[in-house]
Protein backbone atom coordinates (compact mmCIF):
# COMPACT_ATOMS: atom_id res chain seq x y z
CA UNK A 1 0.00 0.00 0.00
CA UNK A 2 1.06 3.72 -0.56
CA UNK A 3 2.78 5.66 2.38
CA UNK A 4 1.95 9.12 2.83
CA UNK A 5 1.83 11.17 -0.31
CA UNK A 6 3.69 8.77 -2.09
CA UNK A 7 2.42 5.84 -4.55
CA UNK A 8 4.20 2.30 -5.16
CA UNK A 9 5.07 2.25 -8.85
CA UNK A 10 3.10 -1.08 -8.86
CA UNK A 11 0.32 0.56 -7.61
CA UNK A 12 0.46 3.00 -10.12
CA UNK A 13 0.36 0.27 -13.09
CA UNK A 14 -1.99 -1.68 -11.23
CA UNK A 15 -4.56 1.41 -11.03
CA UNK A 16 -3.69 2.13 -14.67
CA UNK A 17 -4.71 -1.04 -15.76
CA UNK A 18 -7.86 -1.54 -13.47
CA UNK A 19 -8.57 1.90 -15.38
CA UNK A 20 -8.21 1.10 -18.80
CA UNK A 21 -10.32 -2.20 -18.22
CA UNK A 22 -13.03 -0.02 -16.90
CA UNK A 23 -13.07 3.31 -18.93
CA UNK A 24 -11.17 1.74 -22.43
CA UNK A 25 -15.02 1.04 -23.69
CA UNK A 26 -16.33 4.38 -22.78
CA UNK A 27 -13.50 6.43 -23.97
CA UNK A 28 -13.50 4.69 -27.20
CA UNK A 29 -16.94 5.85 -27.48
CA UNK A 30 -16.32 9.30 -26.90
CA UNK A 31 -13.65 9.75 -29.70
CA UNK A 32 -16.49 8.25 -31.85
CA UNK A 33 -18.55 11.22 -30.52
CA UNK A 34 -16.17 14.24 -30.89
CA UNK A 35 -15.10 12.85 -34.36
CA UNK A 36 -19.12 12.87 -35.39
CA UNK A 37 -19.82 15.79 -33.69
CA UNK A 38 -17.23 17.53 -36.05
CA UNK A 39 -18.76 16.18 -38.75
CA UNK A 40 -21.77 17.58 -37.84
CA UNK A 41 -20.45 20.47 -37.28
CA UNK A 42 -18.66 20.97 -40.81
CA UNK A 43 -22.34 19.95 -42.27
CA UNK A 44 -24.27 22.89 -40.09
CA UNK A 45 -21.95 25.58 -41.12
CA UNK A 46 -22.39 24.22 -44.61
CA UNK A 47 -26.17 24.74 -44.37
CA UNK A 48 -25.48 28.26 -42.32
CA UNK A 49 -23.24 28.84 -45.59
CA UNK A 50 -25.58 28.11 -48.40
CA UNK A 51 -28.17 29.82 -46.25
CA UNK A 52 -26.48 32.71 -46.31
CA UNK A 53 -26.18 32.69 -50.16
CA UNK A 54 -29.58 31.90 -51.15
CA UNK A 55 -30.97 34.29 -48.60
CA UNK A 56 -33.38 31.78 -47.24
CA UNK A 57 -36.83 32.66 -45.86
CA UNK A 58 -38.11 29.43 -43.89
CA UNK A 59 -37.52 30.34 -40.70
CA UNK A 60 -38.83 27.44 -38.60
CA UNK A 61 -35.94 25.26 -40.37
CA UNK A 62 -33.27 27.62 -39.72
CA UNK A 63 -34.11 28.09 -36.38
CA UNK A 64 -34.25 24.47 -35.46
CA UNK A 65 -31.62 23.18 -37.21
CA UNK A 66 -29.58 26.28 -34.73
CA UNK A 67 -31.49 24.54 -31.75
CA UNK A 68 -30.71 21.20 -32.57
CA UNK A 69 -27.03 22.23 -33.07
CA UNK A 70 -27.05 24.02 -29.71
CA UNK A 71 -28.35 20.80 -28.34
CA UNK A 72 -26.40 18.21 -29.76
CA UNK A 73 -22.82 20.93 -28.39
CA UNK A 74 -24.44 20.53 -24.68
CA UNK A 75 -24.84 16.77 -24.99
CA UNK A 76 -21.13 16.36 -25.77
CA UNK A 77 -20.30 18.64 -23.27
CA UNK A 78 -21.82 16.70 -20.71
CA UNK A 79 -21.17 13.46 -22.24
CA UNK A 80 -17.39 14.78 -21.56
CA UNK A 81 -17.89 16.18 -18.01
CA UNK A 82 -19.94 13.05 -17.07
CA UNK A 83 -16.85 11.04 -18.47
CA UNK A 84 -14.57 13.02 -16.33
CA UNK A 85 -16.61 12.31 -13.44
CA UNK A 86 -17.01 8.85 -14.16
CA UNK A 87 -13.09 8.25 -14.01
CA UNK A 88 -12.05 10.47 -11.20
CA UNK A 89 -14.97 8.05 -9.38
CA UNK A 90 -13.44 5.31 -10.06
CA UNK A 91 -10.28 6.71 -9.39
CA UNK A 92 -11.22 7.90 -5.70
CA UNK A 93 -12.71 4.76 -4.95
CA UNK A 94 -9.29 2.79 -5.65
CA UNK A 95 -7.45 5.31 -3.97
CA UNK A 96 -9.56 5.82 -0.43
CA UNK A 97 -10.91 2.37 -0.98
CA UNK A 98 -14.54 3.37 0.81
CA UNK A 99 -16.95 4.84 -1.42
CA UNK A 100 -18.80 7.02 0.97
CA UNK A 101 -15.59 9.24 1.82
CA UNK A 102 -16.50 12.97 1.07
CA UNK A 103 -14.42 12.93 -2.28
CA UNK A 104 -16.04 9.98 -3.92
CA UNK A 105 -19.49 10.82 -2.67
CA UNK A 106 -19.19 14.37 -4.94
CA UNK A 107 -17.99 12.88 -8.06
CA UNK A 108 -21.06 10.46 -8.17
CA UNK A 109 -23.40 13.01 -7.13
CA UNK A 110 -22.07 15.08 -9.87
CA UNK A 111 -22.20 12.14 -12.44
CA UNK A 112 -26.16 11.92 -10.80
CA UNK A 113 -26.60 15.48 -12.02
CA UNK A 114 -24.66 15.45 -15.10
CA UNK A 115 -26.68 12.01 -16.11
CA UNK A 116 -30.21 14.07 -15.32
CA UNK A 117 -28.65 16.90 -17.65
CA UNK A 118 -28.12 14.42 -20.34
CA UNK A 119 -31.47 12.72 -20.16
CA UNK A 120 -33.18 16.57 -20.50
CA UNK A 121 -31.32 17.82 -23.68
CA UNK A 122 -32.31 14.32 -25.46
CA UNK A 123 -35.66 14.79 -24.27
CA UNK A 124 -35.69 18.54 -25.51
CA UNK A 125 -34.10 17.47 -28.63
CA UNK A 126 -36.99 14.60 -29.75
Amino acid sequence: MSTGNLVDPSEVEELTDILVGTAGPDFTMMVFVIFFYGVHTMLFSLYVYLQIQQRGQKRYYQISVLLLYMLATAALVLTILGYNQETLFIISILLGGDPLTDPAQGHFSALNNIGTAEAAVYVAAK
